[in-house]
């Protein structure tokens, strides 16, 4: 009896410690909650109140180079008289190889010269005594050496009147070749060339200041552009507005002489009115460099390939290579090169070290 009475207080307590107990784990369950739901509210209002950095694109932390375009330029080009003679005698007839030393015009995006006359196996004689006509065949050699842009604007231009001059129109594109400063009629002589060169466009126009006046291009007749044309500012601006970077051409000046102030007029006006380069040629002797504003002006770059051999100034030349951004001239070099006797010009070295 007695030990029936001890197992049953065991039962009892036993059964009233595991109420106790079963409480206690329920409370503590609810307290672990209710911690648990703070402890989450209160992480929530945390992150209200710090901002999420925002990271930037891989373009803003490091941002891509501007993009750039590099131009080779040269002065007077004559392929007539004895350059041609020796093309037949020293390289069999091959034009190509007045240019293989300079591999600046083929590395270049894009290469221009000045064409100083007409190519035609037509026409007849409408200039002097120094009249100069090329030889089609002689056109392909100029797209080979890596030339783009060739100025027509000169005063050679009608040496073998309108006849060779449309003739010259054709040869050029049939080549391969652009041409500035002239065209079928005003309105195409008027219109820049626009070339575009790693996301950049490059415009060309080009002027000739020492004529022909008989043959300035009219609305409905082909010809070349005169700086004195009366729009020759709205050109220029009209052109600026086409291209990113717009190179403007004069043929002018004095032969064999430095640079005037008819010239220089000029050449700020081009860059008064947006032009970014200013290239020169006709003098066929080497001419300052002037930086104005924002622009580079090359008075004249020389002779490129042309047959003077009365002095060692008309034997030698420049070539300016510059690199330009959609934002215009980013930089600049100068180099010499010096014509041997069979009128190829040799390999270029710089021409402040020559100074």
């Amino acid at each position: 009896m007695k030990q029936f009475f001890f197992m049953s207080l065991a039962a009892i307590i036993g059964i009233g410690f595991a109420s106790i107990l079963s409480r206690g784990v329920s409370n503590y369950a609810d307290l672990v909650s209710d911690l648990g739901g703070k402890v989450i509210k209160n992480q929530a209002q945390v992150a209200e109140t710090i901002p999420v950095p925002e990271i930037p694109a891989p373009a803003e932390i490091f941002p891509e180079p501007a993009k750039e375009a590099t131009l080779a330029f040269v002065g007077d080009i004559m392929l007539d008289r004895a350059v041609k003679n020796s093309v037949e005698k020293n390289f069999d007839g091959d034009y190509s190889k007045l240019f293989e030393n300079m591999s600046e015009l083929r590395q270049a995006d894009i290469a221009f010269g000045n064409l100083e006359g007409p190519v035609s196996t037509g026409g007849k004689k409408a200039g002097s005594v120094f009249s100069f006509r090329f030889s089609p065949d002689s056109m392909p050699a100029l797209e080979q050496a890596g030339f783009d842009v060739m100025n027509i604007a000169n005063n050679h231009i009608g040496d073998w009147d309108a006849t060779a001059f449309a003739d010259t129109l054709d040869n050029l594109v049939s080549s391969g070749l652009k041409y500035i400063g002239g065209g079928w009629d005003k309105k195409e002589a008027a219109t820049p060339v626009v070339i575009e060169k790693n996301g950049i466009s490059i415009g060309f126009l080009g002027f000739s200041d020492v004529g022909p006046d008989w043959m300035a291009a009219k609305e409905s007749s082909p010809g070349i552009l005169l700086a004195s044309d009366p729009n020759f500012d709205q050109m220029i601006i009209n052109a600026a507005g086409k291209a990113d970077v717009l190179v403007v051409s004069f043929h002018w000046g004095e032969e064999y002489k430095k640079y005037n102030s008819r010239q220089q007029e000029l050449a700020h006006r081009a860059i008064n009115d947006g032009a970014d380069l200013v290239i020169g040629s006709h003098p066929h002797v080497i001419q300052e460099t002037e930086e104005y504003g924002d622009g580079l002006i090359a008075y004249s770059l020389g002779n490129f390939i042309f047959d003077q051999k009365f002095s060692s100034e008309t034997m030698e030349g420049l070539l300016l290579e510059a690199t330009v951004t959609k934002d215009g001239l980013k930089d600049y070099s100068k180099k010499l090169f010096k014509l041997d006797d069979s009128y190829q010009p040799q390999a270029s070295v710089d021409y402040a070290s020559t100074q």
